[in-house]
This record gives structure tokens, sequence and C-alpha cells, in this order.
């Protein structure tokens, strides 16, 4: 849908907690659209879940799809990827245990951060089958078909073209 947004976050499907944490659960299937928006947020996700990785609890984020197109700049948010914290702007799904089957596509707009199909924080997990595609816009970050701290990442896939312009590694 279009709009005119001045911060805060979007997400198509969340589990969380007032820490940021599930106890686990997945966030799956969702979908964030963004058609002639302007503005700009912090931070895009089709899926977040993401449990505290001091315990052993699982959350994943699958099957998640965002499709933006539009002038909308996403200034990114701080979040944990390879065990760092990383600046991230937009991710299909973001989880603890597993991100698989995401899609992201891009055709305009700014982005200052990573974007990536699926991260998958916890040592062990795995992210598969995501997809990236970037026609038109600017990112100021990495792009990365999947990132894992841990076990697996496979079948990941970027696709760069028209006339998009990648100021990170691919």
């Amino acid at each position: 849908t279009g709009g005119n947004f001045d911060g805060g976050d979007i997400y198509g499907g969340a589990v969380t907690d007032q820490e940021g944490f599930a106890d686990s659960g997945s966030a799956d299937n969702n979908i964030v659209s963004l058609y002639d928006a302007t503005g700009r947020v912090d931070f895009i996700a089709g899926g977040y879940a993401c449990s505290d990785a001091r315990k052993s609890n699982q959350a994943a984020a699958s099957g998640n799809t965002v499709t933006i197109s539009s002038g909308i700049a996403v200034d990114g948010q701080m979040l944990m990827v390879d065990n760092t914290e990383q600046k991230v702007a937009v991710v299909g799904g973001y989880a603890t245990t597993e991100a698989n089957n995401n899609r992201v596509t891009i055709s305009g707009g700014d982005y200052n951060g990573i974007v990536a199909g699926g991260i998958a924080i916890k040592k062990g997990s795995t992210a598969s089958n995501n997809v990236v595609t970037i026609n038109g816009g600017t990112v100021d970050g990495d792009v990365y078909g999947a990132y894992v701290y841990g076990k697996e990442a496979m079948n990941n896939i970027v696709n760069i073209g028209g006339d998009a312009k990648i100021k990170g590694d691919i």
C-alpha cells in the first residue's frame, strides 16, 4: 500500500515479548507490500521471530515476502548478525534458528544497512532458499540471500539488475 511514513518499523508479522524476545514460535507466510510509499522508516521485515539467544528457545521466520516499489528511505536498525550488532534495513525473515523461503524484491528507494532474504542469528542456525531481487534503488550496505551464524546457508539467491546501486558487498 502507499502512504507517507515518518519513522518506526514495518513488520508483516512479529513474535516478541516486551524485551524483544519470543519464548518460541514462528512468524511465517507474512507479506509486506509498499507501492507509492514516501517518507522514511527505520526497519522493514516480512517476518520477525527472535528468542533470547542465551536460552535454548527456537524461533523461525519462513515463507515471508517483502515487495517495495517506491521511493521510501529506510534508515536501518541495529540487530544481531553473526554474533555482532549490525545495521539492517530490510529482511524477508529474521529469526533465531531458521529463516527459510523468504523473498525480498526492491525496485526503488534508499536503504542504509543490510538487505537480506533471511537472517538466522543463533549458533547452529539455518537459512535456505531465500531470494533477494533488486532492480532499482540504492543500498548503502551489504546484500545477502541469507546470513547465518552457524550451521547452514544453502540455495540462497541474489539478483541485481536495472539501475540498482549497491554500495556494499554482495
